[in-house]
């Protein structure tokens, strides 16, 4: 018995790409700015593992809560430029040592995150989402392009229903091209 494919149509394609890029990205802010106990190769790589699960099974609500709790390394209630930058950095240093062993669409979805990072630069991101002007954001003010809901994250991400494009159009402004530039929608 041959099981037949579906043909990747370009939606298909994209959709299953922003799935991956979704998942991984949200992994990653679960686990880059992990708590420095956590910090060696072998605790980061197991809090990423765990926290990715739970992404993929539990509430995206609660995803983001945990994802903003391990990025908020100081426990203060919001996140600095230095804890996203150090999220950045370690993220970077744990896809080039797991190179070999990601699947080539979470390679690239990686890459493209690190695109989108340089491109758009994690200071301007920052500035677009504080909305208080405290220098620091809270998880209410980065979500607010997200739509969430007690859904798991990747039946979300799937449905292409995770981003808000309109209202993160309207931040991003004309470097909102680059979404587009990189088809990603």
């Amino acid at each position: 018995m041959s099981s037949k494919r579906s043909p990747m149509t370009p939606e298909t394609r994209t959709g299953r790409w922003t799935a991956r890029l979704g998942g991984l990205a949200v992994a990653a802010c679960l686990t880059v700015a992990a708590p420095p106990a956590l910090a060696d190769e072998v605790g980061f790589d197991r809090v990423v593992r765990q926290l990715a699960g739970y992404c993929a099974r539990g509430p995206a609500t609660g995803c983001a809560e945990r994802a903003f709790d391990l990025i908020d390394a100081n426990d203060d209630g919001v996140v600095e430029l230095e804890e996203f930058q150090r999220l950045d950095a370690r993220l970077r240093v744990w896809a080039e040592e797991h190179a070999d062993e990601l699947h080539p669409k979470d390679r690239r979805a990686l890459q493209l995150g690190f695109i989108l990072a340089d491109t758009i630069g994690i200071e301007r991101a920052m500035l677009l989402y504080d909305e208080d002007g405290d220098g620091a954001l809270s998880l209410e003010e980065m979500t607010a392009d997200l739509v969430l809901d007690d859904r798991p994250l990747p039946e979300i991400v799937q449905a292409r229903e995770i981003v808000d494009w309109p209202s993160l159009r309207r931040r991003f402004g004309a470097t909102a091209m680059i979404f587009d530039y990189l088809d990603i929608r």
